[in-house]
This record gives C-alpha cells, sequence and structure tokens, in this order.
C-alpha cells in the first residue's frame, strides 16, 4: 500500500522540484510484506514493516511500484493493531501530524493551556491533527477555507472554527495572545497570523507551504513573548526517533 501526497504530483511535474532523478516512480510512503532480506538486515521474510521518507519517491522509486527495494535501516515495523493498509490510510500526513504534537508537547504544552489552532483543517496533517488533540484533552480550532467541512471537522473533534477572512497577512506586530500553540502546514497564508497572536511562550509546529514559501513578520513575537516556530522534517529524522 502507499498513500498520495501532494509530494508525489510534484513529483511526476518538471518544474515540481522534487524528483531527484529523470524517471521515477512516485511514492514517498509504503507499506508491504519483505519478501527478501540481507540475513543481517534486522528484518525477516513475511515481516509486515513501513518505509516512508529519505529519498524514497523523490531519488529511488516509490510506493506506487508493485516491489519496492529500500535500506534496512530505513525500515519501521508494522506497529501492533494496525493493518498495512490502515498505516498508509495514517501515512506520511498523519505522522506528520503526529510529530507535530509530539514536539509541540516535548516542549511542555498542555492540554490545559489553551486553544490550539490547526491550519489547513481539512487536509491530511491538518485532519490528523484535529482529531489527535482533541483526544488528548486539546481545545481544538480548525481553520479552513470550506466552510461546508465543519460538520465533519467537528466529528473529529474541532471546538471552533476560523475562515481565512479572519487570519489576514497583514497586521500589527503583535495581536491579543490567543493560541497556545499552532499546527501549521500552510505556510505564508497563515504563519504570519500565527505569530502574532501566540500566547507567551507558545510554539507553531510549521510543516508546509501550502500557501506559500515565504512569509513576513518581525521580531516581536520571538523576543517580547518568546514564541517559538518548531520546524517539522519527517523526511530525514533518525531511524530509532522514527521508529
Amino acid at each position: 500500500w502507499s498513500g498520495v501526497n501532494y509530494k508525489d504530483a510534484l513529483a511526476t511535474r518538471f518544474d515540481g522540484k522534487v524528483a531527484r532523478v529523470p524517471l521515477l516512480v512516485p511514492g514517498i510512503d509504503l507499506a508491504g510484506e519483505v519478501v527478501a532480506a540481507a540475513p543481517d538486515s534486522g528484518v525477516a521474510v513475511g515481516d509486515p514493516v513501513i518505509a516512508h521518507g529519505y529519498d524514497i519517491g523523490v531519488a529511488r522509486h516509490g510506493g506506487f511500484a508493485e516491489y519496492a527495494r529500500v535500506p534496512a535501516d530505513w525500515v519501521v515495523p508494522l506497529p501492533a493493531g494496525m493493518s498495512l493498509r490502515e498505516s498508509m490510510i495514517l501515512g506520511t500526513a498523519g505522522f506528520t501530524a503526529a510529530l507535530s504534537v509530539k514536539r509541540l508537547e516535548d516542549r511542555g504544552l498542555r492540554p490545559g493551556d489553551g486553544p490550539v489552532l490547526v491550519t489547513g483543517a481539512t487536509g491530511g496533517v491538518g485532519s490528523t491533527a484535529v482529531n489527535l488533540l482533541a483526544g488528548r484533552g486539546y481545545e481544538v480550532w480548525a481553520l479552513t477555507g470550506k466552510a461546508d467541512e465543519h460538520a465533519w471537522l467537528a466529528s473529529l473533534g474541532a471546538a471552533g472554527f476560523l475562515g481565512r477572512a479572519d487570519v489576514p497577512v497583514d497586521g500589527a506586530p503583535l495581536e491579543k495572545e490567543r493560541w497556545a500553540a499552532v499546527v501549521d502546514a500552510v505556510g505564508a497564508a497563515t504563519l504570519p497570523y500565527g505569530l502574532r497572536t501566540l500566547r507567551r511562550g507558545g510554539a507553531i509546529a510549521l510543516s508546509g507551504n501550502a500557501g506559500g514559501a515565504s512569509f513576513a513578520t518581525t521580531v516581536f513575537p520571538f523576543i517580547l513573548r518568546g514564541t517559538a516556530i518548531l520546524g517539522i522534517d519527517s523526511a530525514y529524522m533518525e531511524i530509532d526517533e522514527r521508529r
């Protein structure tokens, strides 16, 4: 099994700036059963495994192939209680959402600290983050331009909603403190707003640029409120932490 990711679409385009080889089978994540392995690889024939990130679907053929060959130290054993198909329903997007929540909690975020904003809430990262955070007891607000998806997001645990008109890119350097944290997969369209409205000591877990790669801000959120941007790189993290 393999998920369908935005990065996979970019890998098929000459101007996508993802593929690093001229001919490439896309698929940045995959799950399957081991059919062959070196004796000292740490995996055995028949093992159900997951692999994602690193050069998969970027510089080596990815998960849309029937068979994939990957280094053993890129492989993650399938967690107990999860099917191969379920692991790819969650996929890279779900893993990135989980890593975003983990990074925020490693920094000290707790449910009683205040509401958490999730941008791009109907996307793979956003919707999974809404569900994860709500399940862990957070008050989650969903930012989306799709008002017709509010009921679905509420079923995942969203307690409140913002639309695009609520988050102008231009604003005062600092605005009223509102969010204890932000999970942002959008970037330029929402990141400046998140920085302006973070509570003192809050952080943004940033994993995407669906709204653009460049953004404008000031130093004030960082030096007057002690806020932080936490870059979420799910592709090249160490294998021990990935597992």
